[in-house]
């Protein structure tokens, strides 16, 4: 089979918002985020969980909070500024296998634009893939579809 990436848009292209780029935050919210994240982030994570998984339903999003509750907080700020404040962008134009981006459409973490501006820097033939009325975590609130996805791209 023929090399192919599967993205699935965390922000780790640059989440910071920029005069001809919409990442998602402006960077004094990443600043506020980073210094919830250091001071309480027992507290960021349960503020930060409903709001990225896009959903009510209490046993998926109490999933989630206790899965980011149970990570090592010496951890969570250096990965959190690696998410928040790492600007992939510039590698994208070198990437040149085909790739398929899945994204949420209703994700208030990192919107719409960042796929389209992802797809129109890639190289290798990309398609961008939307999960209609999902967030965040599509592969958690809505598995089947997100399955679908990549099996039909492993069928090409």
């Amino acid at each position: 089979m023929d090399a192919h990436i599967y993205i699935y848009i965390y922000g780790h292209e640059g989440i910071i918002n920029s005069d001809d780029y919409q990442g998602g935050f402006q960077l004094t919210e990443v600043e506020n985020i980073l210094g919830k994240i250091k001071t309480n982030f027992q507290a960021w994570a349960e503020e930060f969980t409903p709001i990225a998984l896009g959903i009510n339903d209490h046993i998926p999003l109490q999933k989630l909070i206790d899965s980011f509750k149970r990570m090592n907080q010496k951890a969570a700020l250096p990965l959190a500024k690696m998410i928040f404040l790492g600007d992939q962008r510039h590698v994208l134009e070198h990437v040149k296998v085909p790739c398929t981006i899945i994204q949420g459409t209703k994700d208030k973490v990192v919107p719409i634009a960042v796929g389209d501006y992802m797809k129109s820097k890639l190289k290798g033939g990309t398609s961008l893939e939307y999960i209609e009325n999902q967030a965040h975590f599509p592969q958690i609130t809505s598995p089947e579809k997100f399955i679908e996805i990549i099996e039909k791209v492993l069928d090409k």
